[in-house]
């Protein structure tokens, strides 16, 4: 009876030793691969702004700070804003206003900060201009030029450039967000 008393003991060990060893080796394979965010809005308008547009990167590029001290703008990059499944039977036109945080030295643009931490760029800010090459206010209260909707597919077209905003500018990261605003008529 003592033989069989030790054998089970032996085997209860050895199963519990077993569990444990399986039970690290799980533990050291299983990582958290990060956090998926799901956003999305369900909308009752005439389109709905397609998605890359409403979390989009405009890449304005570099530039030299003398070469802005000198010219007061860098060169304009394009973007869209595109609207899909427009119904022209519930709106004939868009227009579009941009809210973001102004420039302490020119209202009239966005301020710049450094996105991905350090120093920021000084002297200059943003400038967005609608496809007549108007600069578009910046409060969000303003809407610019009205879109004639056709049904389906619509791109609104506007740029962005650094525009400087005193005599002097200083290096550093060129960042900025805006809000984007669409009014349907």
């Amino acid at each position: 009876m003592e033989k069989l008393h030790q054998t089970f003991i032996k085997n209860v060990v050895a199963m519990a030793l077993t569990v444990g060893i399986s039970g690290v080796a799980i533990a050291d394979s299983t990582v958290i691969g990060g956090t998926i965010y799901f956003e999305g809005e369900i909308v009752n308008t005439a389109c709905s702004v397609q998605i890359p547009t409403s979390g989009q990167k405009v890449e304005l590029g570099q530039y030299r700070a003398a070469a802005l001290e000198t010219n007061t703008y860098s060169s304009a990059t394009p973007f869209t804003i595109q609207l899909d499944d427009c119904d022209t039977d519930v709106a004939e036109h868009a227009s579009f206003a941009f809210k973001g945080i102004a420039d302490a030295d020119d209202s009239t643009v966005l301020a710049v900060n450094n996105s991905q931490g350090g120093t920021a760029a000084t002297g200059v800010g943003i400038e967005i201009r609608d496809s007549s090459n108007t600069a578009m206010d910046i409060t969000g209260a303003t809407f610019g030029n009205k879109l004639a909707l056709v049904d389906g597919t619509n791109y609104a077209q506007f740029t962005a450039l650094y525009k400087a905003t005193t005599g002097t500018v200083t290096a550093g990261r060129a960042d900025s967000e805006a809000l984007v605003y669409v009014q349907y008529e």
